[in-house]
């Protein structure tokens, strides 16, 4: 949570968001380039999984900002992480086969269900149909990815290749940002910039902390299997 509401406030306090996001995408791929020097490639039968969660990845990042620039953090957020787990654990089923019980699946209905209420309090700013849509749609990218990253560490064969070339290419979200502001990259101050990537650098190891955990879980209970 607290590694979210880090970047996801620097992108909606920013001066520019399509350009903050840019930077911290390079800052991403900053500590991919180290990962992907340091460790281990993928297994090749996990690089459709790498494509696929790239490719998804573009369109959460330009759904966060339309959905920034028209609500609140306290408002967008919620939904979007609020509607993801049970989707999580719907596509989980679908495509992995992997079941929750009874008592999991009201337990994890309740929980989104109350995080998702945090929206209705209107106190912060009055929400629009725009933002709702843009926050319910970056929901379902979260999922996707989420299920993708999921199946793709599990044949992988080394999870900090796989995590290291998944942050890399998060560059590309970057260069396609700064095409899009390309009319004002001269006028922009560098302070922007500069909050961007150091917001990256300093995220994205941290979420790599994250990440690196639950990859060698899901590699070693794979492999336990």
């Amino acid at each position: 949570a607290f590694l979210h509401a880090f970047w996801n406030a620097l992108i909606k306090g920013a001066s520019d968001r399509a350009l903050t996001m840019g930077m911290i995408n390079f800052g991403h791929g900053v500590l991919g380039l180290v990962m992907v020097l340091v460790y281990l490639p993928p297994a090749p039968q996990s690089w459709p999984f790498i494509g696929g969660s790239t490719f998804i990845h573009f369109f959460y990042y330009g759904l966060l900002v339309v959905a920034y620039r028209f609500g609140d953090l306290s408002q967008v957020y919620p939904i979007a992480r609020g509607v993801a787990p049970v989707m999580v654990a719907l596509g989980a089923q679908v495509f992995a086969d992997e079941y929750l019980s009874p008592l999991a699946w009201c337990g994890l209905l309740l929980v989104s269900f109350g995080i998702s209420t945090l929206f209705l309090d209107r106190r912060g700013g009055k929400l629009q149909t725009s933002a709702v849509i843009a926050a319910l749609l970056t929901g379902v990218t979260i999922a996707s990815y989420s299920v993708v990253d999921g199946m793709g560490v599990r044949v992988s064969a080394s999870p900090l290749g796989y995590i290291g070339w998944l942050f890399l290419l998060e560059a590309i979200a970057g260069f396609g940002f700064l095409y899009y502001r390309r009319k004002v990259l001269q006028t922009v101050a560098l302070r922007t910039y500069a909050i961007g990537l150091v917001g990256g650098m300093v995220s994205a190891p941290l979420v790599s902390m994250f990440l690196v955990p639950v990859a060698f879980y899901m590699y070693k209970v794979t492999n336990y299997r």
